[in-house]
């Protein structure tokens, strides 16, 4: 995937209507992306955690871990704090997964990408409100968009 950047940033966050969340912004080059961030994925599909990773090996990342539920999921990132978190909303029984993601992040700030069929107008306050740095895509998520949002969170002019 080389050649050159974009001139215009592109914005990917939904289609439903406007959001306060941070908007998503494609770019071609991954030369500027840390692959060895590690990643953890919270996702209570096996058929969406699969394709989630398989977005993410596409871009090169290789460190990516799977939780199924939000309590999964803080376990895991107190043994090994992730570089980012993507993370569905909805997670069955137990924490949700903005929840999930407050807890996880309250030691320090970690990017944050929601891949959710729940983006209403109160989900999307409430994550603006808790993760004001958190991106958000709407379910089902395309491959080029959720690359981009990736690319947005873990670009350093982002930190």
């Amino acid at each position: 995937m080389g050649g050159s950047m974009r001139s215009d940033p592109i914005s990917e966050l939904s289609t439903d209507g406007p959001s306060d969340l941070r908007p998503v912004l494609a770019e071609e080059s991954l030369d500027v992306l840390p692959l060895a961030t590690a990643i953890l994925v919270v996702e209570d599909s096996a058929m969406i955690a699969w394709t989630v990773e398989s977005f993410l090996g596409q871009m090169g990342f290789t460190d990516i871990v799977m939780a199924s539920t939000g309590e999964e999921a803080v376990a895991l990132a107190r043994k090994a704090p992730p570089g980012l978190i993507v993370s569905d909303i909805n997670l069955g029984a137990g924490a949700d997964g903005i929840d999930t993601a407050i807890a996880i992040t309250s030691d320090g700030h970690i990017p944050v990408l929601f891949v959710s069929a729940y983006a209403d107008d109160a989900v999307r306050q409430r994550i603006a409100s808790h993760l004001p740095l958190a991106g958000l895509l709407c379910k089902p998520v395309q491959r080029d968009s959720f690359q981009a949002a990736v690319r947005n969170l873990l670009a350093p002019s982002a930190q």
